[in-house]
Parts: structure tokens; sequence; C-alpha cells
């Protein structure tokens, strides 16, 4: 049985192999179709470097199909991410350099960390005026091109709060980094794909969005429960072992300089419909949810 679940969730940049038509309303629907046991967005990924599925069958133009009830994670095993890309055209260079020094040679995909760095402390990114990234992103289109957070996340010192922050994090889970790539920091095109494949973000996967060259700090309107549809796909995880976004608000650091003095963040409002791809000083302070690459 599945269970049709109507939201913006439009657009994936994910490739996917399957794709299938139905009827609906007498006129032919064109959709793609996905199998269980194919990895996908949605799919809950472990602490032991695997994954299962997140119930994720079908999409078409304004909505998706997920199997009901939606599968639960395995009893046995500890969830850690949700699955958000499986393009490797949307993988970073150094993410990928990381893998292949470990034995992977084709990367499998991305994933978001289901609890936020210190169940959501807000940290301060670091002093207002250093510039340590060699680009900054300036540009909507720059903002989407940029997908190499774990080299960023690199290049910044372990005195930098946010970034110490996750240093910890990557002690504390050592012994579970199976087939992965540390934690690290998303940058604005990691959460672009975050937004756009789990939150229902449909106007980042508009032609315009992903080549507009506009300058500055960017706002989108009419992009509805983006909270409440990421919030979806960690459903059964128990509740000491996710941290939900906000109902209300929520905000995260990206990994992507503005320029010397900012940097750029994520904002939501939920209900709303409002989604920022904002900068801020680098001494304020926002929440942070990592990612991974396996």
């Amino acid at each position: 049985m599945k269970t049709i679940i109507h939201t913006s969730l439009i657009f994936f940049t994910a490739l996917f192999l399957l794709s299938c038509k139905r009827e609906q309303g007498g006129e032919q629907i064109k959709s793609i179709c996905y199998q269980a046991s194919e990895l996908k967005p949605g799919d809950y990924y472990y602490s032991d470097g695997t994954w299962s599925d997140g119930g994720l069958r079908e999409w078409t133009g304004d909505s998706i199909i997920v199997e009901n009830p939606k599968p639960l994670p395995l009893s046995d095993k500890k969830v850690i991410g949700i699955v958000f890309q499986v393009d490797s055209n949307r993988i970073g260079d150094r993410e990928k350099e990381f893998l292949k020094e470990i034995g992977i040679s084709h990367p499998r995909g991305l994933a978001m960390a289901v609890e936020c760095i210190d169940n959501g402390t807000a940290y301060a990114w670091a002093g207002w005026n250093r510039k340590i990234g060699p680009i900054s992103e300036t540009s909507m289109k720059e903002c989407f091109l940029d997908i190499e957070g774990l080299a960023a996340t690199e290049r910044y010192e372990n005195w930098y709060p946010a970034i110490s922050a996750v240093i910890n994090q990557n002690k504390k889970d050592s012994s579970t980094q199976h087939e992965r790539t540390p934690w690290f920091v998303p940058s604005t095109g990691q959460w672009w794909d975050i937004l756009q494949n789990l939150g229902g973000a449909s106007i980042l996967g508009t032609k315009w969005a992903q080549n507009e060259t506009i300058r500055g700090d960017f706002f989108w309107n009419k992009q509805y429960d983006i909270c409440d549809h990421l919030n979806f796909w960690m459903q059964g995880i128990p509740e000491g072992e996710r941290n939900l976004f906000g109902s209300k608000y929520d905000h995260y650091w990206s990994s992507s300089e503005f320029n010397k003095f900012r940097q750029r963040y994520i904002g939501i409002i939920n209900k709303e419909g409002y989604l920022y791809m904002d900068w801020n000083s680098k001494g304020y302070h926002h929440k942070i949810r990592c990612i991974v690459a396996f």
C-alpha cells in the first residue's frame, strides 16, 4: 500500500535509473519510480556505514509517493543520517578524494546528520575579519555550484568555535566512522540539495535559480513547510537520537564564505514559506548540522 503526499517536493537533482508512466484522470502522467533496494533520497544511513529503505517510491510534478506505512529504521542499528544526494556530479572533489583514499572508488552519496552538533547549540563561526576560502560565494549561481563542503571545513583552524565543535564531534564518533568521511559543514550547494531534495524547496530546482548571477543575500518566498518536509524523513528515529527542524524557524551555518567579514547561513521560516541563503557576521551564532559523504 502506498500513500500520496502532496508537497512542493518537485525537483530532484539526483539521477535515477527507473522511470514509469501511469494514468491519472484519463491523462498519462510521467513520473520517476524507485525500488526499495535502490539508494535514494530519504533512505536511512547508519553508524556502521550501511543504509536501508526510507520509503520513497515515486514522484510526479506535484507529489511524492511513499510506502504506507513508511518503512522504519532497522531496530538493531543506529541512524546517523538521511541520504539527500546520490548524483556523483553533485559530490565535491575533496569528498571523492577522501573516499578514494579509504578504498571507495565510486562515491555512493551524501547524508544529512539527524542530530545537530551539541544538541543544537548555536556557535559563532570565527573572527569577523579573517578570510580563509579562495572564493567568495556572492551570486546565486555560485551558491548552487559550491559543493566543496569538506574542503572548506578542512581549511579552517580548530580555534574557530564552529569548527572546533565539529572536530570534537568527529573525535566522539571516530569509532563509528565506517567507509565514510568525517562530519563536515555543508557548503551552500550542499544545503541547496538538502533543501531541494528533502525539504521540498521547489524554487531551487529551477534553471533560473541555478543560473542567476545576481549577487548578495537571497530570499525566496512561497516555499512552505520546509521544516516539516525535512522532519518527515526522520520518522521512526528515537526522540533522543534526532534533532528535528524547528516548527516555526530554524537557522544553520554553511561552510561557504561571503567575504572576510561574513559567512553564508541558511534560514527557514516554516509556515510562512520563507527561505534565506543569507550572510551574517562571522561572530553571529547559528546551529550546525553536518553531513557525510560515503
